[in-house]
Order: C-alpha cells, then structure tokens, then sequence
C-alpha cells in the first residue's frame, strides 16, 4: 500500500500490484489491448475527506504510474464501478481508456475495465 502525506497527515492511500488479476483474464464488451506484456494494477485508490477540493486525486494517480514506470511497469490496468463517476473522471484524465466490463466474480456488480499504455 502507497500512501500520498500532506502535513505528515495520510491523505490518501493506493495499491499498486504487479501480479496478474485473475477477475481480468475474463473481460466483456470489449478486450485488453495489450495482452503479451506485464501490466501494473491500480487498487482501492481512496483520499480522505479533510483533503477534498485539493485536486490530490490527479497527484495520486500520477504518482501511481511514475513509481510503476520506475519498478519497470509500460502498461496498467484499473476497474471501478459503472456509478462512480467520480474514478472515472479521474482514471479518464490519467489517460486510461475503456476496454471492457470486468465480472468480479462473487460481487453483485460487474466493474469498468481501463487501460493504459506508455
């Protein structure tokens, strides 16, 4: 877990995994663009309310995808659910793009799939 600190307070908390996800091997509605190499995942991206209107989000995600790129990652993958609009602003102003739907498995609700490639 990555944690982004304003003011040696937390302000945000992200994962950023380079195992392959199993719930991705199986994508709807669309397809992974790049297939044959390894991709970095983005999870349980979250910000703390104390910190909103700071724009922290867009630092976050930015910073996500330098510390991949310095561990060697070009390629990353993120989901989230067809109602949050909020991550989806956010994942699309990254410069992911939408690929597909994702089946979680055992939740009730399937997620969006993007990608982004360097």
């Amino acid at each position: 877990m990555l944690c982004l600190m304003v003011n040696d307070q937390v302000a945000g908390v992200a994962t950023l995994a380079h195992d392959p996800q199993a719930n991705y091997q199986n994508i709807s509605d669309g397809h992974w663009d790049v297939t044959d190499q390894p991709y970095a995942t983005i999870h349980r991206l979250a910000l703390s309310s104390e910190f909103r209107g700071m724009h922290l989000s867009n630092y976050l995600m930015s910073n996500l995808i330098s510390i991949g790129v310095e561990q060697g990652m070009q390629n990353f993958r993120i989901d989230t659910h067809a109602m949050n609009k909020r991550m989806q602003g956010l994942i699309k102003s990254a410069g992911f793009h939408y690929c597909g739907m994702i089946d979680k498995g055992d939740e009730v609700q399937e997620r969006l799939g993007y990608e982004l490639n360097l």
